[in-house]
């Protein structure tokens, strides 16, 4: 989920370092690894 958001986000307009950085993190937690059809509420609020 997190690389189709950058894949489409980036053909409007190039993401800042600062938000890049941010999805990076996020991507290497253990959030990034939450499939897009897996992703609840529930499974956010842990």
């Amino acid at each position: 989920m997190i690389y189709r958001y950058l894949v489409e986000y980036e053909n409007v307009r190039p993401l800042g370092k600062t938000k890049r950085a941010t999805i990076k993190a996020i991507s290497e937690s253990w959030l990034g690894e939450v499939a897009d059809s897996a992703s609840t509420s529930q499974k956010l609020a842990i």
